[in-house]
């Protein structure tokens, strides 16, 4: 008496079972009979005893709940690291690796403090400060964007371009800079007076126009040079800041006369008039086909050629204007 008989054969004293929430009434048969049933006692008996609750690593509980808070066996309150507290009980976060967004690797199972936390991605993507992998970012635009992204599996940073629009080059990681120019209109100088607009930039320093005494040369102001010489040479130059072009001369040699365009020229009083130069020019040539002209045919061939005939011509022509 006193006593019942479980499912596992073992005798248990009624008076060691857990006070009961709720007694049954109507249909007790004996003392200390419960209302809830346990699996664990025999047919006929009604006993509480207490939910189970172990601690240990992995998917057991870091901490029990407290056992007047228990609705279930094994109902934890914390959970080791990597693990997530689902229902009362301790569930692995999860991840999977795969091509695009998803993880080249994950996080160690102890590290993760969610789902599908990355430990590396895939190329053209980033790792960000909670561990997601999200694509670098790349616009397409006028003026610094880019004129065409790099390919997203080729990006190894944000706004990485494959090509720059006109007036802009890409630097060593792949972003586009504007050709830069100096322009300045007081400075007497190399810098531009002004710059080529940055649309038809193809390098630096780019001007369009220069300022007094400079030109362009390649599309860089340049200083205009003078060196002073014999017969057409100046005999001295004009200042630079005076120039317009290069070799600009402010006096000629003798017998020279100054133009228009600051050049020396041979004067008009040792020349016939152009008339005069033109008659005996064709004299010259007539002269020189008449005499190669040996068998009187008006033509000149092969056989009739003779080099050396020809230059003491061209040197008496040549004689002949000079004087």
């Amino acid at each position: 008496d006193g006593y019942f008989l479980t499912k596992s054969f073992k005798c248990r004293d009624l008076e060691q079972l857990e006070n009961c929430q709720t007694c049954r009434e109507t249909d007790a048969t004996d003392d200390h009979q419960f209302l809830v049933d346990r699996e664990e006692l025999g047919e006929g008996s009604r006993g509480c005893e207490p939910f189970a609750c172990h601690t240990g690593p992995l998917e057991a509980c870091q901490r029990c709940k407290a056992l007047e808070e228990r609705i279930q066996e094994g109902h934890c309150e914390s959970c080791n690291p990597g693990f997530q507290l689902l229902d009362g009980r301790c569930q692995a976060f999860s991840c999977a690796t795969g091509p695009g967004s998803a993880c080249q690797s994950c996080q160690l199972l102890q590290n993760r403090t969610e789902d599908h936390q990355c430990l590396s991605c895939n190329r053209g993507f980033k790792l960000t400060h909670d561990f997601k992998c999200i694509p670098f970012k790349c616009e397409e635009g006028s003026d610094e964007k880019c004129r065409i992204c790099t390919q997203q599996e080729a990006r190894s940073a944000d706004g990485q371009c494959y090509q720059c629009n006109p007036g802009y080059y890409l630097t060593m990681d792949l972003q586009c800079s504007p050709f830069t120019c100096d322009e300045s209109e007081t400075f007497s100088g190399p810098k531009c007076r002004t710059c080529r607009p940055q649309s038809k930039r193809t390098g630096e320093q780019q001007c369009n126009t220069c300022n007094d005494g400079y030109g362009l040369v390649n599309d860089t102001c340049k200083p205009f040079t003078c060196t002073p010489g014999p017969g057409a040479g100046c005999k001295a130059c004009k200042s630079q800041m005076s120039m317009t072009g290069f070799g600009q001369c402010a006096a000629c040699n003798d017998g020279y006369t100054l133009t228009s365009e600051s050049t020396c020229q041979l004067g008009s009083e040792n020349w016939a008039s152009n008339s005069k130069v033109l008659r005996y020019a064709k004299q010259v040539v007539r002269d020189l086909v008449r005499h190669l002209d040996r068998n009187l045919d008006g033509t000149i061939d092969s056989k009739e050629l003779n080099e050396e005939e020809i230059n003491a011509a061209i040197q008496r022509g040549i004689a002949g204007c000079a004087g």
